[in-house]
């Protein structure tokens, strides 16, 4: 056997085969006839046991071996793909290997199949077609509200791990073919007028913002609450951006009749004017600290255009361009 002059490392011949995409030990023969540079081995197979460090046509071409080292269980395995948080098959074949620890398979349905598997909704931590022990449509209902949920946004961003065994992540979907779906308002228990119907079925702005506040509501909590009472007109929206967003709804302050206008809504003056303004009311109310200015905007002393705290809106951070 003709000896190698200078032949390269395990690592740099491994790299080597990857760069040529060869991803069998049958492609490598083909491969080694034309292309092999003259000092690399044609029997990586020998070379590499002769020096004690071959691990196998798997690792050379980065294909899974068969026999893991150190495997994890599957409720191991199980734990640490939903940490990641994976949620089907797609995403799993996606995530990158890179990240996998030692002895972690990147084919799991295959290596589990004897050892726990139960499909990839199980692995993944999703929810399968076909929950067992459903409670009905009413016993859901009052578990939601229970958990203080109004809105469908709540409802997706709502703790998995904290859904009793069977208790469904679809409802809608589930119910729908038990034929007891009533829609997601009568779900959170604010009433249910959805889809154009909407539109339809709705009192005009004005006049739905008048009976509002008639009520005399202080806060979103207090409105959330009265809608859940079933005392809201089936023609005044519990959700009225939904309705109202280009006819005429603003702000919820302005829905209420607080005037209260959230910060993510509020218009300030630009830095410049700000500075000039801010330094005017200062001067004239003689504020001269942070607290100073925070009493004065919280008793209504500080024009709606300037924060309650000037730093966090134009320093370094918050600038306003």
């Amino acid at each position: 056997m003709t000896k190698l002059v200078d032949p390269p490392s395990y690592a740099e011949f491994k790299k080597w085969v990857k760069k040529q995409r060869i991803k069998t030990s049958d492609e490598f023969k083909k491969f080694y006839r034309t292309k092999l540079p003259p000092n690399y081995p044609k029997d990586p197979l020998s070379h590499y046991t002769r020096k004690g460090i071959w691990k196998g046509w798997g690792d050379i071409i980065g294909k899974e071996s068969y026999r893991l080292q150190n495997p994890p269980s599957y409720a191991e395995f199980k734990k640490w793909v939903q940490k990641q948080g994976i949620k089907n098959q797609k995403e799993f074949a996606e995530f990158d290997k890179t990240k996998f620890p030692p002895g972690y398979t990147k084919n799991p349905s295959r290596y589990y199949k004897n050892k726990g598997w139960k499909g990839w909704n199980d692995f993944c931590g999703t929810e399968q077609h076909f929950l067992k022990d459903v409670p009905s449509y009413a016993d859901f209902k009052k578990w939601v509200q229970k958990q203080g949920i109004t809105s469908k946004n709540e409802f997706a961003k709502f703790d998995r791990k904290k859904f009793p065994s069977g208790y469904p992540k679809n409802p809608d979907r589930i119910y729908k073919k038990q034929r007891t779906w009533k829609g997601w308002g009568d779900l959170f228990g604010i009433g249910n007028v959805s889809g154009k119907d909407r539109h339809n079925q709705s009192r005009s702005f004005k006049k739905a913002r008048k009976f509002v506040h008639s009520l005399k509501l202080k806060s979103r909590k207090e409105w959330m609450e009265y809608c859940k009472s079933g005392k809201l007109p089936k023609d005044i929206p519990f959700q009225p951006i939904d309705v109202y967003k280009n006819r005429g709804y603003t702000t919820m302050g302005d829905w209420l009749g607080t005037g209260y206008i959230a910060n993510r809504d509020r218009k300030y003056l630009p830095p410049i004017e700000a500075k000039i303004e801010a330094r005017k009311i200062a001067k004239k109310l003689g504020i001269k600290t942070q607290k100073d200015w925070s009493d004065a905007w919280n008793a209504r002393k500080i024009p709606d255009t300037l924060p309650s705290s000037l730093w966090s809106t134009y320093g370094p951070k918050g600038r306003k361009k």
